[in-house]
């Protein structure tokens, strides 16, 4: 016989699991009566009035007073997610620029800011700045510091699945951790391409598919792999770094200068497009050598799509066309995958830091996460998130 503490805890699961998915529900859709969210969430009446009043209780959800309607009968309260419940800040973290974003619990972005960085600023002076900044951010906003329910940053380098950053790649380190200790709530940190690709499976092109490859489209290809629908770290951190291997960081001595940055390369893309042949070149070769470093990754996930990310995927269709049609002729015998440009260009990494922001969240307080998530935007901010599908109502029983 199980000891009753074993009882204990799964009720708790229970729970908690029961309270996240009406969370999950009420961002999806909110002001909804209680006959029509125990509908769609698979909880009899009395089992989910008793999580609303807990959620209440908490702060994270209000009831709307009960209005009669034109044909009269019995009011029926409404519930909503309370915006105030939580509060989010979000950083992505770059060489060239520091993102900012802030959330609400509904997952609205309420603010959004990018700021250019000077790339040569030590870890310890672009912490210093990246503190300033946020904190005048948030003042600007009306929100205290010590207001704020959690700090969620995108940074490159491999970081554990506890937030930890274990190696910087190749590159110096971008920010001086010891500086961001004394932050009054938790800072959740995730891998840049990791973060994206978490994004595009919930919000993004790939939403609800449980593998797919999210690659940053350039000639050392790193990319953030979604495996079993799960994030896919591998052992030391190293899942999808390809631009760790030595041979891809060594550039033929035609196409150094040309390849420097991706502005050059970007620079390479227009004059292609204008007829110039020795342009041309130099862009085939360089989708040429992309796509054999992505194919190397679909070839060991088979993934369900490949999602082409980074400012040369969206900003050039011609360099699309070239990855795809390279990725094509090194694969003339494997599955067709399906290749797409990104969803959400430029903000991807802050938005899936985002949505690991609000897990955070709700596995903190509620003891579990939806993993169900809806961001919204307060007009007019500049970052195109695609609506969500329409969701047909569950047709589970009530359970409790």
């Amino acid at each position: 016989m199980e000891d009753n503490t074993v009882h204990a805890d799964r009720l708790a699961d229970l729970s908690a699991a029961s309270r996240a998915r009406c969370v999950a529900e009420l961002r999806r859709a909110s002001s909804q009566p209680l006959h029509a969210l125990a509908s769609a969430i698979g909880l009899s009446r009395p089992a989910l009035k008793t999580h609303l009043d807990a959620l209440i209780e908490c702060g994270f959800v209000t009831q709307e007073e009960p209005r009669i309607g034109r044909q009269g009968g019995r009011p029926a309260a409404a519930f909503s997610l309370n915006p105030a419940g939580a509060t989010l800040c979000v950083l992505d973290i770059s060489r060239h620029e520091h993102r900012y974003l802030i959330l609400n619990f509904e997952g609205t972005i309420e603010h959004a800011l990018t700021i250019e960085a000077d790339a040569t600023l030590t870890p310890q002076e672009r912490s210093a700045l990246i503190l300033e900044q946020m904190s005048t951010f948030l003042s600007e906003a009306g929100i205290p510091l010590d207001s704020v329910s959690c700090f969620s940053a995108a940074i490159g380098g491999q970081v554990d699945s506890s937030g930890t950053v274990q190696r910087i790649c190749k590159h110096k380190a971008l920010i001086d951790l010891s500086l961001f200790s004394e932050l009054p709530s938790p800072l959740i940190l995730e891998n840049d391409l990791k973060a994206a690709a978490y994004a595009e499976q919930h919000i993004g092109c790939a939403r609800g598919l449980h593998d797919i490859i999210y690659a940053l489209v350039w000639y050392q290809v790193a990319a953030g792999l979604i495996l079993g629908g799960k994030l896919r770290r591998g052992a030391h951190e190293f899942a999808g770094e390809l631009n760790l291997v030595q041979s891809t960081a060594e550039l033929p001595d035609t196409y150094r200068n040309q390849w420097e940055s991706w502005p050059a390369v970007l620079d390479l893309a227009h004059k292609c497009e204008a007829g110039d042949q020795e342009a041309c070149t130099s862009i085939r070769d360089f989708s040429r050598r992309a796509a054999q470093q992505i194919a190397f990754l679909a070839t060991s996930t088979d993934p369900e799509m490949i999602v082409l990310g980074g400012p040369l995927a969206h900003r050039s269709s011609i360099i699309f066309h070239e990855v795809t049609e390279a990725l094509r002729k090194e694969l003339p015998h494997g599955p067709a995958f399906a290749t797409t440009i990104s969803a959400l260009p430029t903000w991807g990494p802050a938005l899936g830091a985002a949505l690991r922001g609000l897990e955070n969240i709700e596995l903190r307080t509620l003891g579990a996460a939806s993993l169900e998530y809806h961001l919204h935007n307060a007009t007019p901010l500049p970052i195109p998130i695609p609506p969500a599908p329409e969701q047909s109502k569950s047709s589970s029983s009530p359970s409790r």
